[in-house]
């Protein structure tokens, strides 16, 4: 059985009632047997080395584990002469910089990772199952 769940914007927040939605689904996300993790490159290069902007990457960060797939979207929008694969491995290590406790993702392998853009489709690969 396939059971999907979506999780939008899990942050630190002051409101209690948000707070249990973020306790709430922190513990479905722990519980789950398979996670994909889906981040703005733009983002995450934008807000590297900057800790008070990575508050909501230091949460999510929390929650990888080797059962994540991480995907980065946004790949038309980055300025960036380096192959998919050099641009990956930087993704991740600017992941890695928001991991609290520091270097607790250091041994991190996510079950795969991709970088695409929905508005080119690149790096997109549809697989159709008859």
């Amino acid at each position: 059985m396939l059971f999907l769940m979506f999780f939008q914007g899990l942050r630190d927040t002051s409101d209690v009632i948000e707070q249990e939605g973020v306790r709430r689904a922190r513990e479905r996300v722990t519980d789950a047997d398979l996670k994909v993790a889906v981040f703005d490159a733009t983002e995450l290069s934008a807000t590297a080395g900057n800790a008070a902007g990575g508050a909501d990457f230091q949460l999510t960060t929390s929650l990888l584990d080797a059962d994540t797939m991480v995907v980065f979207t946004k790949k038309d929008k980055l300025e960036s002469s380096q192959d998919p694969s050099a641009q990956i491995a930087d993704l991740l290590a600017s992941l890695q910089g928001f991991a609290q406790p520091a270097g607790s993702l250091s041994a991190f392998v996510p079950l795969s990772t991709s970088l695409i853009s929905c508005h080119t489709g690149d790096g997109v690969q549809v697989r159709v199952f008859e």
